[in-house]
């Protein structure tokens, strides 16, 4: 979801499976799951915590770090599927950096 979120925003770069020289790394630290009642859908959200690497594969070394804190995304009466969408937002959001 997050790469699939990451391809639908970001004009210039995409990111793709296979051979590349840099890889990106997401760790989450923290995350919030809870129920929205305040609004007119409700359903189950999530708030994540962590950072986003950009690392070179060859030398191992960090090019670019993101931090995200409390990043609200995701809504739907599934628990698994309200996380994929915050995960989807993530992607969204890191696009735009």
């Amino acid at each position: 979801a997050f790469i699939e979120g990451f391809n639908e925003k970001s004009k210039k770069l995409k990111i793709q499976e296979g051979d590349a020289k840099y890889r990106i790394e997401v760790k989450i630290s923290n995350v919030d799951k809870f129920y929205s009642v305040m609004s007119l859908v409700p359903g189950n959200k999530h708030k994540v915590w962590g950072k986003i690497l950009v690392v070179d594969i060859q030398t191992g070394t960090t090019v670019c770090e993101a931090d995200f804190k409390e990043l609200q995304g995701g809504r739907d009466f599934s628990i698994d599927d309200s996380f994929a969408k915050c995960m989807k937002d993530l992607g969204k959001a890191t696009a735009k950096l």
